[in-house]
């Protein structure tokens, strides 16, 4: 940690007395603004806000890709598969989202869900089912609930999915 890194924690604090003015939203952003008084209200124009007592966020109005990384599983008919799903979604209600989850993080949250979809509607059927029908179990799985946080998929998509041969590699940690 440097010096000026240490300073301006320090002064951080009183900084946050100031009044700030928050730009008007780009036409892809929802400006959401939280005071202690009015609560959460989405904005269209420029804040001026202290940022000791008035919150403001920004929420993506346009379509977001999120990727939910790979996973390793088995069929319910014993098949070994790896599967790789992207949600494109995009924030229909940014107050709604607000409430659910934080906003440092919705994105991670999402990414779970759609990760805990693949493995539930992955684990509960055969394999030559799903071949043909696996993005839309997916996506009727995750609608209702992202719909109620705010968010609407637009559309899941299954990059990869194919059977594998699993093989993990397990080190014995050297030295104690």
């Amino acid at each position: 940690m440097s010096i000026s890194e240490l300073i301006s924690g320090i002064l951080q604090p009183f900084f946050d007395l100031f009044p700030r003015i928050e730009q008007r939203p780009a036409e892809y952003e929802w400006l959401v603004v939280e005071t202690w008084w009015g609560g959460a209200k989405s904005r269209r124009s420029p804040v001026l806000h202290v940022p000791a007592i008035t919150h403001v966020e920004r929420y993506p109005r346009s379509e977001y890709p999120i990727d939910a990384g790979f996973q390793s599983l088995v069929t319910a008919d014993g098949t070994a598969v790896t599967a790789n799903a992207t949600a494109i979604v995009f924030v229909d209600d940014p107050i709604l989202l607000r409430t659910q989850v934080s906003y440092h993080n919705w994105e991670e949250w999402v990414a779970m869900l759609v990760r805990g979809a693949v493995k539930d509607v992955l684990s509960c059927h055969n394999f030559a089912h799903l071949q043909d029908d696996a993005e839309a179990l997916i996506e009727d799985f995750l609608c209702g609930r992202l719909s109620q946080a705010g968010i609407f998929i637009e559309q899941l998509v299954l990059e990869d999915f194919t059977p594998t041969r699993p093989f993990r590699l397990f080190v014995q940690p050297v030295g104690d």
